[in-house]
């Protein structure tokens, strides 16, 4: 196992569940990038020293707790809006912000749920190809028991019909929408917590009211799935599946490998350890090309101790070029910051190369994230990155909120249910 053991900076005031970046892989509707006129060097010391616009999402009873966002143009004029995933027991559902097209997000509408329907996570894809983003949630239930998605059609202006539900596994957690079966319409694939499988729910292939999923198919991971992640792993030109999840009741953690065989048919696990020796493993996942070698790389993290210290880590696997992986490679945090909860991907800093976020809650104040920034090698270079916040955050994104060539970050909370975005310079 090669080891590599640097410190980094984290950024307090970040409890985040999911953390996505959308630079690469953009909704249609999802406003186009443009390239930064800043340097990679003065990218990273203007981050994050504009203030912060704070937006709630809801209020208890109605929206309390988001976990979870989705962004995309919900109503078609051009600004990115948000969806959000409540999950607190007295008040799941899904709540919409609409972009007021000046950094400001219009009041939440929420959608309630049963108190039991707890959900998972959100995403957002054109189910009925009706060209309007709709909006997904896993239900996983207060105890893991629920099998099922609830989709709600877009009404074309951002507001939302009665969900419709499609079975899953048991207790659905992580998800993911893409072709996996190569017919042009958008699968879904979920983690399943309660089952320790994936599901794949293909598209039936029609479209407006007609539009709908065939029964689900499940396979087992081996692990309690709760992350995932897609990406062709080993060059066929079909998606695949990475699923992390918790092995046995114990503090390990695996990252399942599931290759897509063919028309959405995966193939029995490959696992990787998640942190090879730590004392706790992380269950989040991330692909991404790190060394531009044309293949995505594997993405995990733990927590290692040494005596009274603990280190949280970020572990890398290079992609051998045929959907197998290598020894960990082992980040090493600063003493005492977290093992991520979730991690990310994304060219933060414009030097061609790609770069990991780690969100790293304690359950204290404050909490942060670290950046790991590439340089195409087998090492990781720092990023000395803060922000001042001491509100509870659940999730993070970076996109552009507007067609004006500035990228916005977003997160989410669940002290006082705030939501909120700064702009971070010219790109």
């Amino acid at each position: 196992m090669r080891r590599i053991c640097k410190t980094f900076v984290i950024i307090p005031t970040l409890f985040a569940i999911s953390v996505a970046f959308l630079w690469a892989s953009a909704s249609p509707k999802v406003i186009a990038q443009t390239r930064s006129t800043f340097g990679p060097l003065a990218f990273l010391q203007g981050l994050f020293q504009a203030p912060w616009g704070g937006f709630d999402t809801g209020i208890f009873g109605s929206g309390f707790g988001p976990t979870s966002f989705a962004l995309g143009d919900l109503d078609g004029d051009g600004d990115v809006d948000i969806l959000v995933g409540d999950s607190f027991f007295g008040s799941p559902g899904i709540s919409v912000l609409k972009n007021n097209g000046g950094q400001t997000f219009a009041a939440p509408v929420y959608y309630s749920l049963p108190l039991n329907q707890v959900v998972g996570e959100v995403a957002l894809s054109d189910f009925d190809s009706d060209g309007d983003l709709d909006a997904f949630a896993t239900i996983r239930g207060d105890f893991d028991q629920m099998l099922k998605i609830m989709v709600w059609r877009n009404n074309g202006n951002g507001t939302f019909s009665a969900p419709i539900e499609f079975a899953t596994g048991q207790g659905p957690v992580g998800i993911v929408i893409a072709d996996f079966t190569g017919d042009s319409k958008a699968d879904v694939v979920t983690a399943n917590y309660g089952g320790s499988s994936i599901s794949i729910l293909r598209h039936n292939g029609l479209t407006r009211n007609s539009a709908g999923f065939l029964a689900p198919v499940n396979s087992s991971t081996a692990n309690h799935a709760e992350k995932i992640a897609t990406a062709d792993v080993n060059g066929d030109g079909i998606l695949d599946v990475v699923v992390g999840g918790q092995v046995g009741t114990g503090f390990d953690s695996t990252l399942a490998v599931m290759i897509n065989t063919g028309n959405g048919n995966f193939a029995a696990p490959v696992a990787y350890d998640a942190a090879p020796d730590a004392r706790f493993d992380s269950t989040a996942v991330a692909l991404a090309d790190l060394d531009n070698d044309g293949d995505v790389d594997l993405i995990g993290g733990g927590l290692y101790s040494s005596g009274s210290t603990d280190n949280g880590a970020v572990t890398i696997r290079r992609n051998s070029g045929n959907g197998t992986f290598g020894s960990a490679e082992i980040i090493m945090f600063a003493n005492f910051v977290p093992m991520p909860k979730e991690l990310t991907t994304g060219r933060i800093n414009n030097d061609g190369f790609v770069d990991i976020v780690a969100a790293v809650p304690s359950g204290r104040v404050p909490e942060g994230f670290v950046t790991i920034t590439s340089n195409g090698a087998s090492t990781q270079n720092g990023a000395v990155l803060r922000f001042k916040k001491n509100k509870t955050k659940n999730c993070i994104a970076n996109q552009p909120l507007q067609d004006q060539g500035s990228i916005e970050q977003v997160s989410a909370g669940s002290d006082q249910n705030p939501l909120c975005s700064r702009r971070r310079g010219r790109r």
